[in-house]
Parts: structure tokens; C-alpha cells; sequence
């Protein structure tokens, strides 16, 4: 797990907390369902644009009657994957009580990031410790304030002013 990409979607989470009161008051209610809602918010959170990482086919398949031939790129995208209604009721809905499915945030397979466990420990510890010392946190400023990272392939904000 690289730094960057865990303190991004730190942000993002954050962010989308911040910005869904509702949502912040209900894990500070009920702290224990912290960790399926960080699940959900890694699935529903895009912090990556683009069409994914390029992976050549080994082998001639057909996926959804369509032929990939052994030598083809395929861009393998998971924020389509973490966004199809054949496997999500409601798939751009955030849903913290969306029963449990493994979500493409982290990849899968062999490709599966190796750094996912710490990732999601680090974020669970940052957002516990979050609600628990700062009950009344809050953003400082309007949400379409906040200015984005554009130049690169990660989204995250730049910065996230608050105030408790």
C-alpha cells in the first residue's frame, strides 16, 4: 500500500462524509458499522480516473459476445466493475447497508493490491478515531469550494478546510 493512494482516499472519504451528515451522525450513532460503510464508500468512490491499468488476454475469449483475441489490450476498469447493475442493486447509490460484495477497488486475482488489508485497517483507525475525538467535524467552507486534483490520474482533493 503506497502512502499517496491510502491518504487520498482518505480525502475522498472524508469529503463524502462530510458533505452527507446524515451519514457522518449515523456511523457516529452506530460506530460499529464503520467497517461495512468504508467498504461500501471504497466501492462507490471513484479515486482513480481512466480506463484502468492495460493487461494483455493470454488466450481468445468472448465476453458478453464480444472476441478478445490472445495478443488484444484490454483496459480493465474497475469503476465500471464497482458500478454494474448486473452485480449491484442500485449502483450509484451510496448504500451503507448493502449487503457485502467484494468490490474491484483493490483489483482482484492476481492483480489483487497485496497492500489492501493495511489500507482498509489504516482507513478504519483514521475514521474511528475521527468520530470518536471530533464529533462536531464539519467542512469550513461550501463543498463546490473545494478544489480537486486535475493532473494526474488520482482524484482526491487538493484540500478539505474543517472545523469542529
Amino acid at each position: 500500500t503506497g502512502q499517496d493512494t491510502t491518504t487520498y482516499q482518505l480525502g475522498n472519504i472524508a469529503y463524502t462524509l462530510l458533505t452527507r451528515p446524515e451519514l457522518l451522525h449515523s456511523l457516529q450513532a452506530e460506530p460499529a458499522r464503520l467497517p461495512r460503510t468504508l467498504e461500501e464508500l471504497l466501492r462507490h468512490i471513484p479515486f482513480r480516473k481512466g480506463v484502468g491499468i492495460p493487461r494483455i488476454a493470454l488466450e481468445d475469449v468472448e465476453l458478453g459476445g464480444v472476441l478478445i483475441k490472445a495478443g488484444d489490450v484490454v483496459h480493465v476498469s474497475y469503476l465500471t466493475a464497482n458500478r454494474d447493475a448486473a452485480k449491484f442493486d442500485r449502483p450509484d447509490e451510496l448504500d451503507p447497508d448493502r449487503p457485502s460484495i467484494p468490490h474491484m477497488t483493490f483489483g482482484w486475482g492476481a492483480h489483487h493490491c497485496l497492500g489492501a488489508p493495511l489500507a482498509t485497517m489504516e482507513l478504519e483507525v483514521a475514521f474511528s478515531t475521527l468520530l470518536t475525538r471530533f464529533p462536531a467535524l464539519r467542512l469550513d467552507v461550501p463543498p463546490e469550494d473545494i478544489e480537486w486534483n486535475t493532473t494526474s490520474i488520482w482524484r482526491y482533493p487538493l484540500a478539505l478546510p474543517v472545523t469542529w
